[in-house]
């Protein structure tokens, strides 16, 4: 990573900064100063130096942190995709059996390890799910619900630059709050209306899971 930066080091100076670094005491003397000009550049030169290296060893660290990143999002996605499937059969079993599971007015039931509740959600605006279809040779696949909702938006982007976000994505929140200041309210394309559910939405919440506050 460069010239070592203790080459031509004054020895009062290079004692001076081995007790910066705190390996070694104070030296019992006045600190070294410089006396000339040419000293004050020679400085500036080691300044520059350790700059440098600093640098260095940040894209060195950055590269590293990178690759660490990397290999977390893939384990933890793993993680996240068994996860969401166990949730997916827990969720459909406590829809299914609801009136079994929380009878009366109840909104929660608390089992051994984790938490089925409803919160009580209104009526919105849902993205439409895309379906998979079978294409043939040279047919052109349809606008997926997320472009479709997009060019919408865009569309409208001169007067309410809020409805999409910087990375041009359907700023879903801002698209919602649109529409209900309307009357009446459109039904943007790519989405449908979701009416209330009289239960809430429901919440599958295993004790303590770590993970899911890591993977959500």
């Amino acid at each position: 990573m460069g010239a070592p930066l203790t080459a031509d080091l004054p020895d009062e100076l290079a004692d001076d900064l081995a007790a910066v670094d705190g390996v070694a005491a104070l030296p019992n003397r006045p600190p070294w100063q410089p006396r000339t000009l040419a000293d004050v550049d020679w400085l500036l030169e080691r300044m520059g130096q350790l700059d440098a290296e600093a640098a260095e060893n940040q894209t060195v660290a950055d590269a590293a942190t990178q690759r660490i990143l990397e290999r977390l999002d893939r384990a933890n996605g793993r993680l996240k995709r068994q996860r969401d499937y166990l949730e997916s059969l827990a969720a459909a079993y406590a829809r299914e059996h609801r009136k079994e599971i929380i009878p009366g007015k109840k909104k929660s039931r608390e089992l051994p390890n984790g938490e089925l509740c409803w919160r009580k959600t209104g009526g919105r605006l849902v993205l439409n799910q895309d379906d998979l279809v079978s294409l043939a040779p040279g047919e052109e696949a349809p606008k997926s619900a997320t472009a479709q909702l997009l060019e919408w938006a865009k569309a409208r982007r001169c007067t309410h630059p809020e409805l999409v976000r910087v990375k041009e994505e359907p700023a879903l929140a801002e698209i919602q709050r649109y529409c209900a200041a309307l009357d009446p309210a459109p039904i943007p394309p790519g989405m449908h209306w979701e009416d209330e559910d009289p239960y809430g939405r429901l919440e599958v919440k295993p004790a303590g899971s770590a993970l899911a506050k890591v993977t959500k």
